[in-house]
């Protein structure tokens, strides 16, 4: 059964149309392609820093099978080797490039993994929140509550692109915002310090 709103068709179709535009201006860096690519930029920006801690952090987690770090790490190799820097890498980033061959890599986890939505759940509450702040409704509802909710609106804008996701669901991803570092650490091999991850997100 549908939910009960107070709102105007008019005041309705004007702000479902700011969610579409939203969308529209953020598909492309909200794919989990792209929040691969977000981990992977992040590891490689701290194998630039060449400092131990992190770079032989990464290395491990490659070697447990995490495809950002690989990535990150043959970007960085192959880039110092185009740069005839190669031998100045850290020895522990030389010797997993040296032995891992770039399409062999066999990673983890085979299924779901909290890294596929992780640019969508950092993105998603931001735009709950904007149009909650714009247009003074509350971001999420109850299941008992009738007056409509950003995350509401947010739905029917999910709806009409075409994109799988209730209000429900919009709600829980907006309740659980402030776990998205948690969830991204739990996710990995325990080899890397929690605060080197939650600085940086």
């Amino acid at each position: 059964m549908g939910r009960i709103t107070d709102v105007a068709r008019v005041d309705e179709a004007r702000v479902v149309n700011l969610v579409c535009t939203m969308i529209d201006a953020a598909s492309e860096r909200i794919t989990t392609e792209a929040s691969w690519e977000r981990l992977a930029q992040f590891f490689y920006e701290q194998l630039i820093r060449e400092t131990v801690l992190p770079s032989v952090a990464i290395v491990a987690w490659a070697e447990a099978g995490h495809p950002a770090a690989h990535r990150a790490l043959w970007r960085y190799a192959t880039e110092m080797g185009e740069r005839s820097h190669f031998d100045d890498m850290l020895v522990c980033v030389r010797a997993y490039v040296l032995k891992t061959g770039r399409d062999q890599f066999m990673p983890f986890p085979r299924g779901r993994n909290v890294v596929q939505n992780l640019m969508r759940d950092i993105w998603l509450p931001m735009v709950v929140q904007r149009i909650a702040d714009g247009t003074g409704v509350a971001p999420t509802r109850s299941a008992t509550t009738t007056a409509p909710s950003a995350a509401y609106f947010v739905a029917l804008g999910m709806k009409r692109k075409g994109i799988k996701l209730k209000e429900r669901q919009i709600n829980q991803i907006y309740w659980n915002r402030n776990k998205v570092a948690a969830a991204l650490e739990a996710s990995m091999p325990p080899l890397i310090p929690a605060s080197t991850i939650k600085e940086n997100i």
